[in-house]
């Protein structure tokens, strides 16, 4: 049984920034000595290169994911054409089987997109706990709506996690217009989502100071 840190990363929806937070996570790991493992059971398109394959950059070590389709649409879609059944308790072994020190989980699409008929990335994060949890939102029209959903929803489905949740906003490709500093978007943002303060991983995905010290806390917890 691993007796190391096991993190997973959830997002609000597909292209929130979940890649980028996970990415940037697992650096800042492995440069605090962190042995780190940055898996992605599920993965759906043909990007090049592909969510796996920059976790593996990332942590320096290329894990292919436990169900790989072509399509760019929905797991359970994905599976379906492809005559397979994403199946939960797999996902568990093979996280299981791949964890290091330090061990980033990264969902696909949001957290209650469906993985099979039954099953959403929300069942997934329960098999998958006690772990942390990471929330990314992204910073565009619409994520508060989206975030306060998430965070609703959440707490109602899978409300073991929420006493282990860091909200991360992913603004990557810049601040809000009008925001002069990652910590002005954290007050701002967090309320807004009605929560007490996110963090931001900011632009040139560096995290702002507030996320390094927590992030840092978190993986010494």
């Amino acid at each position: 049984m691993s007796t190391g840190r096991r993190f997973v990363v959830v997002g609000t929806g597909t292209g929130v920034g979940k890649t980028a937070v996970s990415t940037a996570f697992a650096r800042l790991a492995r440069a605090d000595g962190f042995a780190v493992a940055g898996l992605k059971p599920v993965l759906t398109g043909s990007d090049v290169p592909s969510d796996a394959e920059l976790l593996g950059d990332a942590t320096g070590r290329f894990v292919a994911p436990l169900y790989l389709f072509g399509p760019p649409v929905s797991p359970h879609l994905a599976a379906r054409m492809a005559g397979v059944t994403i199946e939960v308790a797999r996902i568990v072994e093979w996280v299981k089987a791949h964890e290091s020190a330090v061990t980033i989980v990264e969902s696909a699409g949001g957290l209650f997109s469906p993985v099979n008929d039954l099953e959403t990335n929300a069942d997934v994060l329960r098999a998958l706990m006690p772990a942390e949890v990471i929330l990314v939102c992204g910073a565009a029209l619409g994520t508060f709506h989206a975030t306060r959903s998430t965070l609703s929803a959440l707490a109602r489905e899978v409300p073991e996690a929420m006493g282990a949740l860091t909200v991360m906003v992913s603004s990557r490709d810049g601040l809000d217009a009008g925001i002069a500093t990652a910590a002005e978007m954290e007050t701002l943002y967090g309320s807004a989502f009605g929560i007490g303060r996110p963090l931001v991983l900011g632009p040139g995905c560096a995290f702002s100071a507030a996320a390094s010290v927590q992030l840092r806390r978190l993986l010494r917890r």
